[in-house]
């Protein structure tokens, strides 16, 4: 009676272990993947900020007084927007 109290026991025990290495796996496939989610939204974000700093750069060079200097950064801006699309 004693062993086989024993055995179901055992059998219990090794089914959850089962269980949570499988849960616990699956967790650690979830971190990674969110893991590399973030690291794309936060190389989105550093790139976006890279072509606002370039654009503000540009439009600076807009509103300088020399006419001939804005007309050519404003012909630039037009040309960048038309690669982008």
């Amino acid at each position: 009676m004693l062993k086989k109290i024993l055995a179901v026991i055992a059998v219990v025990g090794s089914f959850l272990s089962a269980l949570f290495y499988v849960l616990m796996k699956q967790a650690k496939d979830e971190k990674k993947i969110l893991d590399t989610e973030i690291k794309k939204e936060r190389e989105a974000e550093q790139k976006a900020n890279e072509v606002r700093k370039e654009n503000e750069k540009k439009l600076d060079k807009v509103k300088s007084g020399n006419n001939l200097d804005s007309f050519n950064e404003c012909i630039n801006i037009l040309s960048d927007n038309k690669k982008q699309r």
